[in-house]
This record gives C-alpha cells, structure tokens and sequence, in this order.
C-alpha cells in the first residue's frame, strides 16, 4: 500500500487557462520602439513631446530594445515623464513597484502611481488598481471594489479591464457564477483587442461552460490569440492536438506548439514538453530530456514540475536514484501546496528513504496531504494508527480514517475496513 503515487506524469490540466487576469503593463505607446539618438533632442522639444521621449526611453530599457535591459534605468526615465504629466509613465512605475522590477516590491507605492494616473485618466491604471483589490495585494481583497474599477476601466474601452469583469462572472467572485454574462464581457474584450480574452472565449467552448462545447470554435479563438502570441493560447492549441480535441491527435503539432510558448517562458508549456518526453509521446522517451524541462517550468515556480523533478529522483529516472534531492523537490512543490508532494514527503519518512524513519513526521505530513483530500494519504494515517507507528494504537481513529477515504471514492479503502473486523 505505501508506494510512490505516480500521478503527476501526465498532461497536467492546468493546460486549460481559463483565469487570465494580469494587470496591463502600460497603454499602447509602451510597445512603441524608439531611436537611442532621441535622447539627445528632449530638451528642445515642448514638455509633452519631452515626456513622450522620456517615456519611450523608459520602454526601451524595460523590454531591451536597442540597450541592454535595465528596469532601474526605465524606471529613471518613467519618473522623468512623470515629472511632465506622462500619465503612462506613472502607470509602469506602478508596475515596476508592483513586480519588484528594479525596486523593492512595494504594492502601497504601486496603488499610489497607478491613483495618479487615474487621476490623468489613464484607463490601464484603473484596470491596475482593480487588479490589486482582486488578488488582495497591498489591500484587502475585495472583489466588488476590483469590480467598480474594471467597469471604470471598461467604460473608457480599457481591453483588460473589460476581460477581467468577465473573469469574476466566469469564477463567481464578489457577483453570481454567470458564464453567459462572462461570454458576453469576453467578446467585448476580444473586439478591442484583448488575446487573454479570445483565450478565455476558447476555454468557455473547450469545456462547454456556458456555450455549447465546440473544440472547433476552442481552436479558432485560440488561433486569434496566437496571432497575437499569446503563450496561453500557443499552450491550448498544442494541448489540443496532444488529445486530439477537434482535430486528428498530433504529438509532433503539440510538440512544436508547447516549444513556441516555452520560448515565451510559459511554465506549462515547459512542463508538457516534459511530459511527452516522460511517456515517450510523438518523441523517444527520454528521462533526462524530461528532467531538463521539468527543471525549466519549476524555475518558473511550476509546482507540478517540482514534483516530477522529485519523483524522477526518487525513481531513478534520467538520474542516479537519490532520495535525498526527491525530498528537497517534492519540499519545494509542497510548500505550492502540492498534495501528491506532501504525501510522497511522508512516505520518505514512512519508510525512511533519504532520511531517518520516523513515523510522527510521516503522520504530519500525511495529516497535510489529507486537508487536501487526499485519499491515499488518509488511508496511510489509518495505518499508522491501526499499528501504533509513530502513535498509540487506536482502531477506532484507523477506521475513521479508512472510512474518510472511501467516502472520497479510494475503494480499496474498504480493504483496510475489512481487515479491522
């Protein structure tokens, strides 16, 4: 009964994005590039032009263009266009406070830059603020006030803004579940231009939330999106050929789709790669492949890949069998809450792989896995106490446990209820 868990090793479901909420960097003149030679003309231009230059030098050390990448530099430029009234510039240097871009993370310093482009009626910075009462950063979450800004926001035809009301209908947050409504706050989104919407559009047809399913119509707003290079949208159309949603299973297609949002530093696409590498899908298995993607995607604080990276350790996959560096992996997935990482932890100390047996640590994080419902964890701590491993020996606490499990769907936990009479 005390094994390794293999789940995990699969096409994670995360490949179905359906929450895309992410504050806008900045309105469109931040994707403008700009000649490094017009630094030189900004003093003879009037204050407005001068802190359009400003600011456009700031978009050339934020994305590299032309200059090594610099956010400390970009935020220099920023506070000069601020200086001059350059409501986009105070929009970014929210950004950078809000993502520890060259600062200190400082979410109170980013609500303060994105109410001053507010107050310059700057529709992305209401977006922004709305996107820091949803995630509760700086602020007490609050949905219905993440609400009242995004509808401020899509009142001034802001396209993220618009998309995010959509997602508290879609999730139900601080208003009624309403997946008509979400559709309807999605395709306004899509028609000014928001790719994370046509994604969502996509999602709600993938699974037929709302709409009837229709994975051709997934894979035709996934399309629009990727026009746009949208990573997420990249990540589903190669998901669906991996399972032939819509159109013939691919594995050489998902392949090169999971490649193209990797490129675009998608954690999941790098994880996928790593699991068609695993099963030996479309490409010859190939362990130590897999393991070079799943370390990619857990860089990128992917707490499945964490995992797989713990358990090609502990199985001696690609790698030189060592329970040791499984514990470290599967420690790092579980503080993600990882429930498949928390079980595995307690099994090494169950029976103690890379570490000294000890049955008190296995009953604890055993005790973790199973406030997440997890039934094989449940069962082991019904064993710990049907044996007295680590506790006294209580029957009675065993059958609870057993019983908890089954009432979950573990049938064999009826195995276990029968041996006790």
């Amino acid at each position: 009964m005390r094994q390794l868990l293999k789940r995990g090793i699969g096409i994670t479901l995360a490949a179905f994005l359906t929450f895309s909420l992410s504050p806008a960097l900045s309105a469109s003149p931040a994707y403008a590039s700009v000649n490094q030679k017009r630094s030189n003309e900004i003093t003879a231009n009037t204050p407005s032009s001068a802190g359009e230059d400003l600011f456009q030098l700031g978009v050339q050390y934020y994305y590299g263009d032309g200059v090594k990448q610099d956010y400390k530099e970009a935020m220099k430029y920023y506070l000069k266009a601020s200086d001059l009234g350059h409501s986009d510039a105070m929009l970014n240097i929210g950004y950078l406070y809000e993502n520890a871009l060259g600062v200190k993370q400082n979410y109170k310093e980013a609500m303060n830059w994105y109410l001053k482009a507010v107050n310059l009626n700057n529709a992305a910075a209401m977006t922004n603020i709305g996107y820091l009462y949803n995630m509760g950063k700086g602020v007490k979450q609050n949905y219905k006030e993440a609400m009242a800004w995004y509808l401020k926001a899509a009142n001034s035809n802001d396209p993220t803004g618009t998309n995010n009301i959509g997602c508290l209908y879609e999730n139900g947050n601080g208003v009624a579940k309403n997946y008509k409504e979400a559709m309807n706050w999605y395709l306004k989104a899509a028609e000014l231009g928001s790719s994370s919407a046509m994604v969502n559009i996509g999602c709600l047809y993938e699974r037929g939330t709302g709409v009837t399913q229709s994975f051709e119509e997934a894979m035709n707003w996934y399309l629009k999106a990727a026009e746009l290079e949208n990573p997420d949208a990249i990540l589903n159309i190669g998901y669906l050929y991996d399972i032939g949603g819509g159109v013939d299973q691919d594995y050489a297609e998902a392949m090169n789709c999971y490649l193209l949002a990797a490129d675009l530093n998608h954690p999941i696409a790098m994880y996928n790669i790593g699991c068609l590498y695993t099963e030996g899908r479309g490409v010859t298995q190939n362990y130590k492949e897999a393991m070079v993607w799943f370390k990619k995607a857990a860089a990128l604080n992917d707490a499945d890949a964490m995992y797989n990276v713990g358990f090609l350790y502990a199985n001696g996959h690609g790698v030189a069998q060592n329970y040791k560096e499984a514990m470290v992996w599967y420690k790092k997935a579980a503080a993600l809450g990882h429930a498949d990482a928390l079980f595995n932890i307690g099994y090494l100390y169950d029976l103690g792989k890379g570490t000294v047996k000890n049955y008190k640590e296995a009953m604890i994080w055993y005790k973790k896995a199973a406030a997440l419902n997890h039934t094989n964890a449940m069962i082991n701590i019904g064993i710990l106490y049907q044996n007295g491993e680590g506790v006294k020996a209580d029957k009675k606490a065993a059958l609870t446990w057993y019983k908890k499990a089954l009432a979950l769907g573990n049938t064999e936990a009826q195995e276990y209820i029968d041996g006790l009479k």
